[in-house]
């Protein structure tokens, strides 16, 4: 075998076809420009816990434009639901997800640019998880009965001093 053939042969093995990148139609340069083969970056960090009717958000960048944010999210073991996400602010894409009765959150997040190339972070595999929290009763914060106690004191003072009896003489 010669030394082009070698290459030929190299070069389909490696690449699965037998006409090298440089001999191509196409040159590297002219695809870039043309055609957008970036994916949009996601930059999110799961909160860990998260209070009922916070949002969701995630900040998310293109190299063109962004076309689509998708939040995938399910509660326990249901399956999982697709909402789209707003764009809040400069790629901050935000979502409130719908109040529930349930402890765990599990969700991924998919970006697709106007291209079609898409990324995610987690997936249904293996999801991203947060505890919900439900914001706490003010029944049960001191606070809220000290000034129950200090209106109602102000109250009863005030109606003790207006049936004060009147001298009759």
């Amino acid at each position: 075998m010669g030394r082009i053939q070698l290459i030929f042969f190299m070069t389909y093995l490696f690449f699965g076809s037998s006409v090298p990148l440089w001999a191509q139609e196409q040159s590297l340069s002219t695809l870039a420009e043309n055609d957008d083969l970036i994916a949009p970056l996601i930059d999110h960090t799961p909160p860990g816990e998260i209070l009922v009717g916070k949002p969701i958000e995630a900040k998310v960048t293109d190299n063109k434009k962004i076309a689509d944010v998708l939040l995938h999210y399910r509660f326990s073991s249901e399956p999982f639901l697709v909402v789209n996400m707003r764009e809040k602010q400069d790629g901050i894409y935000s979502l409130v997800i719908p109040q529930k009765d349930a402890i765990k959150l599990d969700y991924y997040i998919e970006a697709f640019d106007e291209t079609g190339n898409a990324s995610q972070k987690g997936n249904p595999t293996s999801p991203l998880t947060v505890v919900i929290k439900k914001r706490p009763s003010i029944l049960k914060k001191p606070l809220f009965w000290v000034a129950v106690a200090v209106i109602a004191g102000f109250a009863m003072e005030e109606s003790i001093e207006d049936k004060k009896p009147t001298p009759v003489w």
